[in-house]
């Protein structure tokens, strides 16, 4: 578990004609994705065109590449490995529940809010406006449940013990 230090940022990569091409999805490229029509419920719901699929592949890449390698990777691979690369990079943006932790039951529970997330972040653990912008959904959430843990914010989740019954 990593606590306080700066989160690695996740990359997906996979290669291509012999080179590595990397992805990742920060919240400010969801936010550019938006800014060009493209909502991440459209996303989630498939309703995607080529030429969406192609935009949300292009903003996902950690160093651009030419219109001509993007055609001839296009080409090569079609459209369906496209989005199947677009959507593997996107998943490690969002947070993965922990199936040993039991979760609260909590009655005032609401709806999830960037706003409040930002806040959080930024105001109450002092991080910048460009850290949180450039990090994932689920590199923000970890950093602060590891921030609420150590400054007593929040207690630790319960977690399933799991023992070994044939080793008893």
């Amino acid at each position: 578990m990593i606590m306080l230090t700066e989160l690695e940022q996740q990359r997906y990569e996979f290669e291509f004609g012999g080179v590595v091409i990397a992805m990742r999805y920060s919240l400010a490229d969801f936010l550019a994705l938006e800014k060009l029509g493209i909502g991440y419920m459209d996303i989630f719901a498939e309703k995607l065109t080529a030429e969406k699929i192609l935009t949300f592949f292009m903003i996902g890449l950690t160093e651009k590449m030419s219109d001509e390698t993007i055609e001839k990777f296009v080409e090569c691979v079609g459209f369906e490995a496209l989005w199947n690369h677009s959507r593997s990079a996107m998943e490690q943006a969002f947070p993965k529940p922990d199936p040993l932790v039991i979760p609260e039951f909590s009655a005032e529970k609401g709806e999830f809010s960037f706003l409040r997330l930002r806040a959080l972040v930024c105001d109450v653990m002092g991080k910048s406006e460009e850290f949180f912008w450039n990090s994932t959904l689920a590199e923000l959430l970890e950093r602060w449940q590891e921030y609420a843990y150590a400054m007593g914010y929040a207690k630790p989740p319960q977690r399933v013990q799991r023992y070994d019954e044939e080793g008893m």
